[in-house]
């Protein structure tokens, strides 16, 4: 028995091109490629049922285009809201030391509410960036 060949894309493409423009025969084209004709015609096929989806791929990468410029987008948002998580743990912690100083440990949150705006206010004032306008 003979080994089955592989083909290149390449050469599949060029073969089914060359079958669909019809200068010669088949059995012509399959002869001087050295394959069998039923082969070329699957590749014929193949082409032309494809290739309706070389239109379609430009939209479709230029879908994936946004999406990616919006996946970064959110990327960056995640990375900012986490900061910011960071930021306020490290403040509410402060907070706390300040209260836990001053007076026995809050347990409600109107009393921590309370405690911040008469005892940590100007601490936490200190700790505030300029523009949350706390």
């Amino acid at each position: 028995m003979s080994k089955r060949r592989a083909h290149r894309p390449e050469f599949k493409a060029r073969v089914a091109m060359e079958a669909i423009r019809g200068r010669k025969t088949l059995q012509g084209i399959a002869a001087d490629h050295a394959i069998h004709p039923i082969q070329m015609s699957h590749w014929k096929r193949q082409l032309l049922d494809g290739a309706s989806e070389l239109f379609t791929l430009a939209n479709k990468s230029k879908d994936m285009e946004d999406a990616k410029s919006q996946e970064a987008k959110l990327f960056q948002q995640i990375g900012r809201l986490q900061m910011e998580l960071e930021w306020l743990k490290k403040v509410s912690a402060a907070l706390t030391h300040v209260n836990c100083a001053n007076r026995s440990i809050t347990t409600t949150r109107a009393q921590r509410q309370q405690a911040m705006l008469t005892d940590g206010a100007s601490e936490v004032h200190a700790l505030l960036p300029a523009d949350t306008g706390a």
